[in-house]
């Protein structure tokens, strides 16, 4: 697309800017449709997280080595335990949590309350999304604005093309 509006620039086609001008319309469009739908589903999303988080806790003691696999390497990743703190596991999985959710995966067993990480798995993923989405929101919001300039500037030059030139 960037070399419609190139060529049609350097060689005065007005035919080319069009097409450019247009492509790059629908695509303003596209990325503002596409960010309303991410601001408004986003609470979806989070509710969607937590319930797959419950059910695939809940279901641990009866799973797939791969699926303990991942829920261990998950705790000691983010240094979480269960979804929302330790007594997931109790209340979920109907057991103690697994040694994944205590510091180098040893838990001491005199004061197990005390040794397993405080913060759940949950609000380790919400922290992890909006630490990245302010960033991917910041850099769409860069080139949002690089194009509506690009598009600003493509007409201008369609509209003195055609003043000074007239139709071809």
């Amino acid at each position: 697309m960037f070399y419609l509006g190139f060529i049609g620039a350097y060689k005065n086609r007005l035919s080319l800017l069009q097409i450019f001008i247009g492509s790059l319309f629908i695509i303003l469009l596209l990325q503002l449709i596409a960010a309303i739908v991410a601001f408004t589903l986003r609470n979806k999303a989070e509710d969607q997280l937590r319930g797959t988080l419950v059910k695939s806790l809940a279901s641990y003691p009866k799973a797939s080595q791969q699926v303990k696999n991942e829920w261990d390497s998950l705790q000691q990743t983010w240094s979480c335990c269960g979804v929302e703190n330790s007594g997931d596991w109790l209340r979920y999985a109907k057991e103690d949590p697994p040694n994944s959710c205590c510091p180098n995966n040893i838990c001491t067993t005199t004061s197990q309350n005390g040794t397993y990480f405080a913060r759940g798995c949950y609000g380790s993923a919400l922290e992890l999304y909006f630490r990245y989405s302010k960033a991917l929101g910041g850099v769409s919001l860069f080139f949002f604005f690089i194009e509506v300039v690009g598009l600003v500037l493509a007409i201008r030059l369609l509209r003195d093309l055609k003043n000074n030139y007239g139709s071809v």
